[in-house]
């Protein structure tokens, strides 16, 4: 009987250790930057997505902030004015920890 109550417990003690919950920092949000033609804090180049990627990469990665990953998508048609404040329909979208530090630093150069 105490052998079976032993193999019990040990039994127990293995199936809730070896439960994985999820720390506080791995709950992650996703933001969006409407594309300008060109007045954007870093290079756009609209006929080429990903290397308008690699220059926001850069960017953040130059201002310690951090992303998990960023897509970028056409989303609309561009807007009729040619001015550098005007839209290019494209939004680009970060992937980035749901803390308020982070939501901060994105909002400072323009994701929602």
């Amino acid at each position: 009987m105490k052998k079976l109550f032993l193999l019990l417990t040990v039994s127990a003690i293995l199936f809730v250790a070896c439960v994985k919950k999820a720390p506080m920092g791995d709950r992650f949000i996703t933001l969006s930057y409407k594309q300008t033609f060109c007045a954007d804090p870093w290079t756009t180049n609209l006929s080429n997505d990903s290397l308008t990627l690699v220059h926001v990469s850069d960017y953040l990665k130059a201002k310690n902030i951090f992303f998990e990953s960023l897509t970028i998508k056409q989303e609309r048609a561009p807007d009729d004015c040619y001015a550098c404040s005007c839209k290019s329909g494209k939004v680009i979208y970060v992937s980035t920890f749901d803390n308020d530090s982070c939501k901060v630093q994105f909002g400072r150069i323009g994701f929602k």
